[in-house]
């Protein structure tokens, strides 16, 4: 009954439309009044359950005030409206960051899911394909999605483009199509570093495109060549302006804890969108970004499928 609630509040428009809060901030309230009830009906009895809910009921009562504060944060003055924006970010940061991590030790489903031109998932530093788990079924309507693991963590960059090359190469054979390359954090320097051969368009989101202060921070070659200015970032740089048959479009978030400063995620030479409010694992989890893909690649494979 609940989870049939919530899949109703998350489908209806007119709900939100009419609160002006976003679904997820509704189906926070929805958890909250659930838990709250339960630990209300069981406080006389089972003090233990009333206990546990009624952390429950606190918890997804925070949640659902950063969502709410979170969409009105447009009517204060622009620096509380950052502050606002950087608070929602982070806090769901936490679960994203946690959850990317926790899908590791799930069973992943590697065969290709959808019909159309393929499209292959290219993930980042320190993760694997299992990441894609909400963006992959979202995006198995507009095309064949494929993924990709890149292995041990902490190779250069280019050994990763050899492994995406191979991929590609495989795709082209299976179906005939050029592929779309979809890469999240390192995987979109991955992509871009991989031939173009066979590549129709390149979308990124959160890559340190220009480079990140934090990769100064990291291990392996590859986060040396994420660092700013570094030889790869140089050379991609090169590559992308002398391109003229990939199309390059470029998602960033000015709250990205990671690619710092956040439009280092874009190119002035592509189609680009920057998030105010996500964070950068985030990214991966969010129904507004698979909805600007969504739209994205609907244009881009009706107008071009075939090739």
């Amino acid at each position: 009954m609940i989870f049939c609630m919530m899949s109703w509040f998350m489908q209806n428009e007119t709900v939100e439309q009419a609160t002006g809060v976003s679904k997820s901030g509704l189906s926070f309230l929805l958890l909250m009044a659930v838990f709250a009830a339960i630990s209300a009906i069981s406080h006389s009895r089972l003090h233990l359950l009333s206990q546990v809910t009624w952390g429950f009921t606190l918890l997804f009562g925070f949640f659902a005030v950063v969502k709410i504060i979170n969409s009105i944060a447009s009517v204060f003055p622009n620096h509380l409206k950052m502050v606002l924006h950087w608070v929602h970010a982070m806090t769901f940061e936490i679960l994203a960051f946690t959850s990317s991590h926790l899908l590791h030790f799930m069973k992943k489903n590697t065969a290709p899911i959808g019909s159309g031109r393929p499209i292959l998932l290219v993930h980042g530093y320190c993760n694997d394909s299992s990441v894609w788990i909400y963006l992959r079924r979202k995006l198995a309507q507009q095309g064949l999605v494929y993924t990709v693991d890149l292995g041990n963590p902490f190779r250069s960059i280019r050994d990763y483009a050899k492994i995406v090359e191979d991929k590609v190469a495989q795709i082209k054979q299976e179906t005939g199509s050029d592929v779309l390359l979809i890469g999240h954090s390192m995987g979109g320097l991955v992509s871009l570093c991989a031939p173009f051969d066979n590549v129709a368009e390149v979308i990124t989101l959160a890559a340190p495109l220009r480079g990140t202060h934090i990769a100064k921070v990291g291990f392996g070659p590859n986060a040396r060549e994420m660092e700013r200015n570094s030889t790869l970032i140089q050379e991609l740089s090169a590559k992308i302006a002398q391109e003229k048959k990939v199309r390059f479009s470029t998602i960033g978030t000015k709250t990205d804890q990671l690619v710092i400063p956040g439009h280092s995620a874009l190119l002035d030479q592509s189609r680009q969108f920057l998030f105010e409010d996500i964070g950068h694992a985030s990214l991966l989890f969010s129904p507004r970004v698979a909805a600007l893909l969504t739209q994205w690649i609907y244009a881009q494979v009706h107008s071009n499928f075939g090739r």
